[in-house]
């Protein structure tokens, strides 16, 4: 009426409920498998003199990190594959 085109909906792009429960899901599984890995290479390089107030913050901070840098490069991927 004053200009207003009417657009259509892409069921695609990803929105949804589905799409939340799959990221929802891909985020357990990458924290589950991040924290591990952290917990693993703390535990190995970890000696005697390491504060453990340390390690536990490392703990905590490092898979949230490791999400955000592989959710980074997953959009750099999926940004550059649908430009092709």
């Amino acid at each position: 009426m004053f200009g207003r085109k009417k657009t259509s909906i892409d069921h695609g792009s990803g929105t949804g409920c589905g799409y939340v429960l799959w990221v929802g899901f891909g985020l357990v599984v990458l924290l589950l498998m991040n924290g591990l890995l952290v917990r693993a290479f703390l535990m190995r390089n970890t000696d005697d003199t390491m504060d453990i107030r340390l390690a536990q913050t490392l703990q905590f901070i490092m898979p949230l990190a490791l999400i955000a840098l592989e959710f980074w490069i997953f959009d750099r991927i999926t940004r550059n594959w649908q430009r092709k």
